[in-house]
This record gives C-alpha cells, structure tokens and sequence, in this order.
C-alpha cells in the first residue's frame, strides 16, 4: 500500500490554510463583517474547494485504503459487491476511465454538488456554511465512504422541510431519496432510521429521560449489541458488516496525546450541543423543523457513540457514530448559528475545533513524514 508524501501532505495543507484565510474573518467578533456573512450566497468557492480538496484528499484517513479496493474492485464485474464497497461504486468503476482520481471526482463531486444544494435550498450564507464545514467535517467529509449516502439524505430532506408546489410530491421525492440512499452504504439503513425518529417532535423531558436513563443503557448496550446490529432489520450484508464492527479489534489511542485529541475534538461539539438544547428546548428559542431535527439527530448519534464509549466490544463504534454525528452536526449548526445575535459561544466552539484540526495535521506529518 502507497504512503502519503510530503508533496501530497502540503498540496492538501496549502489548500485547506487558503480556503480557512479567505473565510477566517467569519471567526472575529467584527459585527459589521458578521452582518456582511450572513448576506453572502456565493457558494461557488465552496464547491470548488470541496471538489478539488475531495479528490485529492491524500490526508484523509481511508485514502490509499480506497486506492487499494479500487484496485483491487476493477477486476469485479459491473453490479457486484465487492469487500467494503457497494454494488454502485463497483459499477462507476466499470463505467468511467480507468484512473482512481476520476472515480474519486464523480463519487465525491456528486457528494460536493449536493452538500452545497443542502446548504443553498436551506438559505444558509455561503461564508458560515464555508466556516462551519471546514472546521466541523471537511477531512471526515473527503475520508467516508458513506459521505455520498449521508449527502443524498440531506438533499432528499431539503423537499421534506422546504416544501414548495405539491406536498404530496415533496414527500415522494423525499423517500426516493432516502432509499437511495441505502444503496450508498451498508451502514445507511441505521442513520436513515434515525432521522426519520429524529423528525418525530419531542421536548425538553424526552432529553431529560435520556439523561436519567443513559447509566442503565450502558449496562445493556454490551449485552444486546450483537443482537441489534446483527438483526433482521438490516439486509444480510448490512447485519453481517455490523457483526464484523463489533469483533473489531481497533481501539483508541490511550495515551496521554491521544486523550488530548479526543478531548478538543470532542469537548466543543459538547458544548454546542449542550448550548443549543437549552436555548431551544428548555427557553424555547423559535427555531425552524428542519433545525430541531437535524440537532435531534445529532444528539441521537453522539448519544449513541458515549453508550459505545469503554465498552467490551469494538471501540471502533464509539467513532463511528461519533464521526457520522459531525455530518448532520454540520448541517445543523450551520443553520443554527444565523439565529444567534451575538453567537460569541458558538464561535469560540469553533476556534477549538480550528485548534483540533491543526492538531490532527501536525499528527499526520509525524505519524506519516517523521
């Protein structure tokens, strides 16, 4: 298997700091230049930073991994289903120009494309989209497999919550794209499901219980974990991929470094979450549906990755889920912080976050260059 280069480590580096420098006003407590972000809707810089970033995304976790199922898949034929990738990817391989970046720029430029319409039909400003994807997801974004999955259920839920012309329509078009979406990844039946509880209205008591309840869940998320995501309720491959999660071996890193990256990658989206709930759910702060959703959900998701946190099985699912969180945490926010007068709190979650991925490069230039 290929390893990262210097070349490639600072081709990414170069455009993730220029994309940050010509956003990062965004972050300064300047009223006057937040009153002008919240005007911006020029979404072109952002999806042209995220085609070119997506593709050449040597810095995300899974790159060379893919790069070897890519090769490794050219010799499957058309509609099969390969190890760790679905028949769909399998028949974009038959399809285009045999080249890895080619495949890489229509699964993650179809990604790109409807990550900004989501963004565009939600009437979210360009610039806090920019900051907030950045900061929130953007390497995560370029490193799942799943991204075109999660993407396609965003754009699908635009018709659900921007509902124009015939209901009835919207609400079709809504469930094609959920269901397309469950042939973009085996793991997808899970985050679809959620969704669709997460759009069942609850209060501030439906999030106390969960609170009250979460020391008894953790005692039985490790007895009847094998029965829920080995479950008919998913297809066969689906169950038997979350069985192999589960047997998994992987752990985190528990040094001390390793407790430090956790802790500024985790500790602000804590915080936004924990800010976010008050303000909605227990001073009623007048938020739209598809808001209270999307921080419905991930609640939900990062809910479930601290039931999965020091468990006897995998610890794989603690990150998992977690990470899966920061895909609607990134929607979320972004159409949340625009609601805020002076979201001094927000902006600072922010700043860590920016602190965290700094911390995460140095680690891939040490990991992979020293």
């Amino acid at each position: 298997m290929e390893k990262l280069t210097i070349e490639q480590f600072f081709f990414d580096m170069v455009l993730w700091f220029s994309f940050l420098a010509t956003n990062c006003r965004f972050l300064t407590p300047n009223a006057r230049c937040g009153v002008a972000y919240r005007k911006d809707n020029n979404y072109a810089p952002l999806f042209l930073f995220l085609l070119v970033f997506c593709t050449f995304a040597f810095i995300g976790g899974d790159y060379f991994n893919y790069q070897s199922l890519y090769k490794s898949s050219t010799s499957l034929s058309a509609g099969a289903s390969g190890q760790h990738v679905e028949a769909f990817y399998i028949w974009l391989i038959k399809v285009l120009p045999t080249n890895f970046f080619v495949w890489r720029f229509v699964v993650w430029g179809l990604a790109s494309a409807l990550m900004v319409a989501t963004y565009k039909r939600f009437r979210v400003p360009a610039k806090v989209a920019s900051m907030v994807f950045l900061l929130v997801i953007s390497v995560v974004f370029a490193s799942f497999r799943n991204t075109l999955g999660f993407v396609v259920l965003f754009f699908g839920s635009t018709f659900l919550f921007c509902q124009k012309g015939n209901k009835l329509l919207n609400y079709i078009v809504f469930a094609i794209f959920i269901v397309c979406s469950l042939f973009l990844h085996r793991s997808m039946f899970i985050f679809a499901a959620l969704f669709c509880v997460a759009l069942i209205p609850i209060g501030k008591k439906t999030y106390l219980l969960s609170i009250v309840l979460f020391p008894v869940l953790y005692k039985l998320i490790d007895n009847y974990a094998y029965q829920l995501l080995g479950s008919s309720l998913a297809s066969e491959d689906a169950a038997t991929h979350g069985v192999g999660y589960l047997e998994s071996d992987f752990r985190v890193d528990t040094t001390l470094m390793g407790y430090v990256q956790l802790l500024i990658w985790r500790l602000p989206i804590y915080v936004i979450l924990i800010y976010s709930i008050i303000k909605i759910y227990f001073r009623q702060q007048d938020v739209t549906y598809a808001v209270k959703t999307y921080l419905n959900v991930t609640y939900f998701l990062v809910y479930i990755s601290l039931l999965w946190r020091g468990q006897e099985v995998s610890a794989f699912l603690t990150n998992r889920f977690h990470d899966s969180a920061m895909f609607f945490c990134s929607v979320f926010l972004a159409m949340y912080i625009p609601t805020q007068p002076k979201p001094k709190l927000l902006k600072r979650c922010l700043w860590v976050l920016l602190i965290a991925n700094l911390y995460n490069f140095a680690y891939q230039f040490y990991k992979n260059l020293l």
